[in-house]
Protein backbone atom coordinates (compact mmCIF):
# COMPACT_ATOMS: atom_id res chain seq x y z
CA UNK A 1 0.00 0.00 0.00
CA UNK A 2 1.17 3.53 -0.79
CA UNK A 3 2.18 5.59 2.23
CA UNK A 4 0.22 8.83 2.78
CA UNK A 5 3.38 10.90 2.44
CA UNK A 6 4.08 9.42 -1.00
CA UNK A 7 0.57 10.32 -2.19
CA UNK A 8 0.92 13.88 -0.94
CA UNK A 9 4.31 14.36 -2.60
CA UNK A 10 3.07 12.96 -5.92
CA UNK A 11 -0.01 15.18 -5.75
CA UNK A 12 2.10 18.25 -4.95
CA UNK A 13 4.45 17.51 -7.86
CA UNK A 14 1.61 17.04 -10.35
CA UNK A 15 -0.84 19.71 -9.21
CA UNK A 16 0.50 22.57 -11.37
CA UNK A 17 0.42 20.43 -14.51
CA UNK A 18 -2.83 18.54 -14.01
CA UNK A 19 -4.84 21.10 -12.00
CA UNK A 20 -5.46 23.58 -14.84
CA UNK A 21 -6.33 20.73 -17.21
CA UNK A 22 -8.95 19.28 -14.86
CA UNK A 23 -10.37 22.47 -13.32
CA UNK A 24 -9.69 25.01 -16.07
CA UNK A 25 -9.92 28.65 -14.97
CA UNK A 26 -11.27 27.61 -11.56
CA UNK A 27 -7.81 26.27 -10.63
CA UNK A 28 -6.37 29.80 -10.33
CA UNK A 29 -9.25 30.87 -8.07
CA UNK A 30 -8.64 28.17 -5.44
CA UNK A 31 -7.57 29.70 -2.15
CA UNK A 32 -7.41 28.73 1.50
CA UNK A 33 -9.72 25.91 2.52
CA UNK A 34 -10.83 25.25 -1.07
CA UNK A 35 -7.23 24.69 -2.14
CA UNK A 36 -6.60 22.30 0.76
CA UNK A 37 -9.83 20.40 0.04
CA UNK A 38 -8.87 20.04 -3.64
CA UNK A 39 -5.35 18.93 -2.67
CA UNK A 40 -6.60 16.28 -0.21
CA UNK A 41 -9.22 14.99 -2.64
CA UNK A 42 -6.64 14.77 -5.45
CA UNK A 43 -4.19 12.92 -3.19
CA UNK A 44 -6.99 10.53 -2.19
CA UNK A 45 -7.76 9.74 -5.84
CA UNK A 46 -4.09 9.50 -6.78
CA UNK A 47 -3.52 7.08 -3.91
CA UNK A 48 -6.24 4.81 -5.24
CA UNK A 49 -4.76 4.91 -8.74
CA UNK A 50 -1.28 4.08 -7.45
CA UNK A 51 -2.72 1.21 -5.42
CA UNK A 52 -4.58 -0.16 -8.44
CA UNK A 53 -1.49 0.04 -10.63
CA UNK A 54 0.59 -1.66 -7.97
CA UNK A 55 -1.78 -4.56 -7.42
Amino acid sequence: MCAPTTKWVLTWLLMDEVGPVVLGDRYDKLDGAEAWAAFLFASYLLGHLVFLLGS
